[in-house]
Protein backbone atom coordinates (compact mmCIF):
# COMPACT_ATOMS: atom_id res chain seq x y z
CA UNK A 1 0.00 0.00 0.00
CA UNK A 2 2.64 2.66 0.74
CA UNK A 3 4.54 1.87 -1.92
CA UNK A 4 1.39 2.41 -4.30
CA UNK A 5 0.78 5.94 -2.35
CA UNK A 6 3.67 7.13 -3.10
CA UNK A 7 4.08 6.44 -6.48
CA UNK A 8 0.73 7.67 -7.16
CA UNK A 9 1.96 10.80 -4.93
CA UNK A 10 4.93 11.18 -6.76
CA UNK A 11 3.16 11.79 -10.31
CA UNK A 12 1.26 14.31 -8.99
CA UNK A 13 -1.86 12.85 -7.46
CA UNK A 14 -4.15 13.74 -4.56
CA UNK A 15 -4.91 11.01 -2.24
CA UNK A 16 -7.41 10.53 0.26
CA UNK A 17 -6.79 8.12 2.83
CA UNK A 18 -9.24 7.19 5.55
CA UNK A 19 -8.18 5.26 8.13
CA UNK A 20 -8.40 3.91 12.68
CA UNK A 21 -4.43 2.84 11.95
CA UNK A 22 -3.14 6.16 13.53
CA UNK A 23 0.49 3.99 13.23
CA UNK A 24 -0.33 3.52 9.35
CA UNK A 25 -1.43 7.08 8.82
CA UNK A 26 1.65 8.62 10.81
CA UNK A 27 4.41 6.72 8.59
CA UNK A 28 2.32 7.61 5.08
CA UNK A 29 0.33 10.88 5.03
CA UNK A 30 1.93 14.11 5.15
CA UNK A 31 -1.07 15.93 6.19
CA UNK A 32 -3.75 14.07 8.35
CA UNK A 33 -6.79 15.45 10.09
CA UNK A 34 -8.43 14.60 13.22
CA UNK A 35 -12.38 14.10 13.25
CA UNK A 36 -15.10 13.63 15.85
CA UNK A 37 -18.07 14.76 14.31
CA UNK A 38 -16.29 17.93 13.29
CA UNK A 39 -12.85 18.85 12.21
CA UNK A 40 -10.54 18.51 15.47
CA UNK A 41 -7.24 19.39 13.89
CA UNK A 42 -5.53 19.13 11.19
CA UNK A 43 -1.67 19.54 9.99
CA UNK A 44 1.18 17.28 9.46
CA UNK A 45 1.21 13.84 10.94
CA UNK A 46 3.24 15.10 13.89
CA UNK A 47 -0.68 15.96 15.49
CA UNK A 48 -1.07 11.81 15.91
CA UNK A 49 1.70 12.07 18.31
CA UNK A 50 0.51 15.39 20.45
CA UNK A 51 -1.60 13.93 23.64
CA UNK A 52 -3.82 16.85 23.46
CA UNK A 53 -5.28 16.38 20.02
CA UNK A 54 -5.68 12.59 20.09
CA UNK A 55 -7.63 13.77 23.55
CA UNK A 56 -9.58 16.11 21.68
CA UNK A 57 -9.90 14.02 18.75
CA UNK A 58 -11.24 10.78 21.04
CA UNK A 59 -13.18 13.37 23.20
CA UNK A 60 -11.44 11.96 26.17
CA UNK A 61 -10.30 13.89 29.10
CA UNK A 62 -7.58 11.94 30.19
CA UNK A 63 -3.88 10.45 28.44
CA UNK A 64 -4.46 6.71 28.11
CA UNK A 65 -1.35 5.95 26.20
CA UNK A 66 0.30 7.19 23.21
CA UNK A 67 1.13 6.75 19.38
CA UNK A 68 4.38 6.81 18.10
CA UNK A 69 5.65 5.90 14.57
CA UNK A 70 8.67 3.89 13.91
Amino acid sequence: MNELFGRLAAEGNGLLMTTHDLAAAARTCGRVVLLNHTVVAEGGPELLSDPEQMLRAFGLDRAIGTVTAP
